[in-house]
């Protein structure tokens, strides 16, 4: 890997070009060097935005053309996994945005590529990187609530629009903002869903899941209530963790966390926590980051396949439990 690493991005829409290519531009002796997108308006974008020769309007030249060390795939969910084992079987590290596929059985392909490849393959749950939540797990952690008895947690916002509201494409709120949720819970409680059932309420013009109700049993016994919906005024995100002695919340995108403790001293009494770097930005600034330092240190990367395909087989036990009135348990 040369001083500077190269990298390819494919995807020029609004997280892909908004989000994760101006955090780069945070990251020390890292660029991106090539863009692809097979919208032209969206790929001649990226060229100017990024100060770039050329677009390429197929990814697959982009990747036999230009000397890349890595690849970020920030594109629609039905696409995310072809383009990935494209990346991947070219030998380029990859960073491939959530819900990284469609279904673990797609998952594991990619997985299974990039150990093929001997390549690295880290999956964009960015909320891992916000400040509130990194936060609260600090506390967690730290014994703060003592042991872990229950978390609730919700995630929502107005009606999804475009290829996010088409299932066919991957849309709907469970794999747009529930594998976000879901992600969330299972790092923060540092447990494996073992069992999961839920329930749906189908988007009456677009047949897409509308909003979900789902518990998920850990294998340490904890029960997570998770709520997901595209039909809330505003944004809806936070996750409530009760404990033994104590309880935590954590909000975003304002970061602000609350936390009662009858353990630590300074929290005896309820207690709000502001953030110090109140920017939406910033965490795609630390995630981006990590990736980075992480290829250049050869350390795995902090979020992996394995992550990626737990999420997708709770989200897959969740559409299942639903049409069975079962709970589905997670091998």
């Amino acid at each position: 890997m040369s001083d500077e690493m190269r990298i390819g991005l494919i995807g020029c829409g609004r997280h892909g070009l908004g989000n994760l290519a101006p955090a780069l531009d945070s990251v020390p002796d890292a660029r991106i060097v090539a863009c692809a997108d097979d919208d032209e308006m969206a790929a001649r974008d990226g060229q100017e935005t990024l100060g770039l020769n050329r677009p390429y309007l197929d990814y697959r030249e982009m990747l036999n053309t230009e000397d890349l060390d890595a690849v970020i795939v920030a594109v629609p969910h039905f696409l995310l996994k072809d383009i990935s084992v494209a990346v991947l079987e070219s030998g380029k590290h990859l960073f491939v945005e959530k819900p990284m596929a469609l279904n673990p059985v797609d998952g594991e392909i990619m997985a299974k590529t990039a150990r093929e490849s001997g390549v690295s393959l880290m999956v964009g749950f960015c909320q891992r990187y916000s400040e509130g939540r990194l936060r609260m797990k600090s506390l967690i952690d730290s014994g703060v609530i003592g042991e872990i008895t229950a978390v609730t947690a919700a995630k929502g916002n107005p009606p999804l629009t475009g290829w996010l509201a088409d299932p066919i494409k991957g849309g709907g709120e469970l794999h747009w903002l529930g594998v976000h949720i879901t992600d969330q819970v299972i790092w923060i409680t540092g447990s494996q869903p073992e069992r999961v059932y839920g329930e749906i309420r189908w988007h009456p013009t677009t047949s897409a899941d509308e909003t979900t109700i789902f518990t998920m049993r850990m294998q340490s016994g904890v029960i997570a209530s998770i709520t997901c919906s595209q039909n809330v005024s505003g944004r809806l995100d936070y996750v409530s963790v009760e404990g033994t002695a104590g309880r935590i919340r954590s909000d975003w995108p304002s970061e602000v966390v609350e936390v009662v403790s009858e353990i630590l001293p300074e929290y005896k009494h309820p207690t709000t926590i502001r953030p110090i770097e109140p920017l939406y930005s910033s965490m795609y600034q630390h995630e981006m980051n990590d990736w980075v330092s992480g290829l250049r240190n050869g350390n795995p990367p902090k979020i992996t396949s394995s992550d990626g395909i737990t999420v997708l087989k709770v989200i897959d036990a969740v559409f299942e439990s639903n049409q069975s009135g079962i709970p589905i348990d997670i091998s």
